[in-house]
């Protein structure tokens, strides 16, 4: 179930990724645009990664008998 809440973060990096790619090839070279796409990335691999180990961590519960 936590691997449907990458698709959402892995459009949301690929549309700035494309975006950040697309300001760089561009001959008018503006900073914010750049920086917004640039941390919108940083932030969408740091949400994947985020639930790729929360997917996979394994937590011990004692029972009670």
């Amino acid at each position: 179930m936590r691997m449907l809440l990458l698709f959402p973060n892995i459009f949301i990096m690929s549309v700035a990724g494309y975006n950040l790619f697309s300001e760089l090839g561009s001959a008018n070279t503006y900073y914010m645009p750049i920086a917004l796409h640039a941390t919108v990335v940083i932030i969408s691999v740091l949400f994947i990664s985020l639930i790729i180990r929360s997917a996979f961590k394994v937590r011990y519960v004692e029972e009670n008998n």
